[in-house]
């Protein structure tokens, strides 16, 4: 596990804190500074390895993640991702976004990510969307000259197709991928993550708990704010709520055999699979990570790990 993978210090964990509430929009209201406090604590309970991208906050995630590990900014393992540029519009708009994987862009995104985190080196840089308007070679080159100049310790896909995975991987030094990976939409991912394996790529995991549903906190028609993403997706939508609940209803069911919640069950499923290295999890208080951190040192056993996974059938 991350056998291929470099590091400075510490090697990613198996869990990995998302950091995107850290750059404050699109997630509903929360105390920033609570984020802060929780993952300036992450390190103390054995979370060596956190998630950002430039685009989080339009740069504020990346500076708060900083502000939150201080010292141990140099020992962390980061992962940050490139590839969407924004441009900002006035203060009652959503920024202008969109993707520019250019060579010239990738070197400037990376000198503004390596000052907003104050390192000098990111250990893990990923192309956060493929590109189309650029050939996924010349995106490779430009990273293999930034990993070997020091800049970048690894670097990774996220959201890419399995072909285009496996070419890269022949040619580059490609070290890991990053897609989505839960109880509800595994069917679809699974192949994804087989095929990283199949290339021995270090796997990373979003959406792990699919956006907070599989707390298991939420009710049917639930409501939430503009500002909150969850008010956009399909999962959260209540047309989606009675296929959803049929899997909910059986992690509850597993969660209290185990003395569980459902978010730890959820997280422990996606561990068990055996596909997923680490699991990204967002985290906006203490509490949060606690529960999250409560999803490792323990397994399913086969049979209950199977009822999850044929909750659709």
């Amino acid at each position: 596990m991350f056998d291929n993978l470099k590091y400075s210090y510490y090697p990613p964990s198996r869990l990995t804190i998302g950091c995107e509430p850290l750059g404050g929009t699109d997630w509903g209201e929360y105390d920033i500074s609570e984020v802060r406090k929780t993952i300036a604590m992450a390190i103390d309970y054995g979370i060596t390895s956190f998630d950002t991208a430039d685009v989080y906050g339009l740069g504020k995630s990346e500076e708060e993640l900083s502000k939150a590990l201080g010292g141990n900014r140099h020992k962390a393992f980061i992962i940050s991702k490139f590839g969407i540029r924004w441009e900002k519009r006035n203060q009652s708009s959503r920024s202008k976004t969109y993707k520019d994987s250019s060579p010239k862009y990738i070197k400037c995104a990376l000198e503004n990510s390596l000052k907003r985190l104050r390192i000098e080196a990111i250990p893990l840089y990923i192309v956060h969307w493929p590109d189309s308007k650029i050939s996924n070679d010349l995106v490779m080159d430009c990273l293999e000259h930034l990993r070997i100049s020091g800049k970048i310790l690894n670097y990774g896909v996220s959201n890419f197709d399995i072909n285009s995975t496996k070419s890269l991987s022949r040619s580059w030094q490609l070290s890991s991928i990053q897609d989505s990976f839960n109880i509800l939409d595994y069917k679809k991912q699974l192949p994804i993550f087989k095929n990283a394996r199949a290339l021995a790529l270090s796997t990373f995991s979003y959406g792990t708990l699919a956006q907070g549903l599989l707390s298991n906190k939420f009710t049917s028609g639930v409501k939430f704010s503009k500002n909150d993403r969850r008010s956009r997706l399909h999962n959260f939508k209540k047309e989606n709520w009675l296929e959803n609940k049929k899997i909910l209803e059986r992690l509850d069911l597993i969660s209290k055999k185990y003395s569980k919640t459902s978010s730890s069950t959820a997280i422990r499923w996606a561990l068990d699979s055996g596909y997923i290295d680490s699991a990204i999890v967002g985290v906006k208080n203490v509490n949060q990570l606690k529960d999250n951190i409560n999803s490792l040192n323990w397994k399913l056993k086969k049979e209950d790990f199977k009822f999850l996974s044929t909750g659709y059938e």
